[in-house]
């Protein structure tokens, strides 16, 4: 059993920046978003912080929220946004397009500097189809002449 305390992969150990724009931030909400938000640090194991926007429409008849994230990753940051009429929709609905991201995001850089990659450096190969063999070359002088003339004065004369 591991302690939450000592484990790299949890969520107490990623900084998590929430800033809310028209919303109040109940203990339920920020609960909410660091179990929903810090599950991404199973995909990505170099997260290095994480920062939330929650915002409300001020429209009277149309009420809608909107969560954005940003990923601090070494590299490119990753960013996501989503909009819904329900704040816990929009914050799963932005969790799901992140960990969307983090999965490709491991795959091409498992691609690039995974073990097959480097296998395939070692072989000089990237999974090519070989090329025909060329024909063999001409040779640069003719040896039948009296006299050896370069092939390329040869055909101005």
């Amino acid at each position: 059993m591991t302690n939450r305390m000592t484990d790299p992969l949890s969520i107490t150990h990623i900084p998590i920046h929430i800033t809310a724009h028209h919303v109040h931030l109940s203990e339920f909400i920020h609960t909410f978003l660091q179990e929903k938000i810090g599950a991404l640090a199973r995909l990505s194991k170099d997260v290095l912080a994480i920062d939330v926007v929650l915002r409300r429409t001020t429209d009277p008849g149309n009420e809608r929220f909107a969560a954005s994230v940003r990923l601090a990753l070494p590299g490119r940051d990753v960013h996501s946004r989503a909009v819904a009429q329900d704040l816990y929709v929009a914050i799963g609905l932005v969790a799901t397009k992140l960990a969307r991201h983090l999965r490709k995001r491991k795959t091409r850089l498992s691609k690039t500097y995974g073990a097959r990659a480097e296998a395939r450096r070692r072989r000089g190969t990237r999974n090519v189809v070989p090329s025909p063999p060329l024909a063999p070359a001409a040779p640069r002088y003719w040896s039948e002449g009296p006299q050896r003339v370069p092939m390329y004065e040869a055909t101005h004369l």
